[in-house]
């Protein structure tokens, strides 16, 4: 009777090991799926921003109005920011780190674009539209938001828990 328990016993440790284990690693699954849900709402936001700014670039040279001039600051001044949240929740990604930074090349040129149109403004309207030409032939924000929409990630490459 006693070999009957200590085989019981043992075969309750046993499952008891493999549940703490199955536990850690559904709690570690858990922790990659809220990373990869901070990320992609990191990303929304820099596009949201992204289109923001550019929404108001245009209607601060169409109607001069200061409303549209704050919100273009506003939209532009978030985006740096996001990127620095961004870049730290892909630091553990040298493949995602790179596409980020590649990203943040294209943000900050088209940045620089909508800067320079709203610094013209409705007084040198020539010269605003000149830029936003230009910017639609270089075709900034379909990339960006293109290289946005698809996380910056492939799948392959997305990262799951060991």
């Amino acid at each position: 009777m006693s070999g009957l328990l200590s085989v019981a016993l043992t075969l309750f440790l046993v499952a008891g090991v493999a549940l703490t284990f199955n536990l850690n690693r559904l709690r570690d699954s858990f922790a990659w799926v809220e990373h990869t849900n901070e990320v992609l709402r990191n990303i929304s936001a820099v596009e949201r921003a992204l289109l923001q700014a550019e929404s108001a670039e245009r209607g601060y040279l169409l109607t001069g109005g200061d409303s549209y001039r704050d919100g273009y600051a506003g939209a532009s001044a978030e985006i740096p920011q996001l990127l620095e949240t961004l870049k730290g929740l892909v630091s553990d990604n040298s493949v995602q780190g790179q596409r980020l930074e590649d990203l943040t090349a294209s943000l900050n040129a088209r940045l620089g674009e909508f800067k320079l149109a709203v610094d013209y403004g409705p007084g040198r309207l020539n010269d605003a539209l000149a830029i936003l030409s230009t910017a639609r032939f270089r075709q900034l924000t379909p990339h960006i938001e293109g290289e946005l929409s698809r996380g910056m990630l492939k799948k392959k490459e997305r990262r799951c828990s060991p």
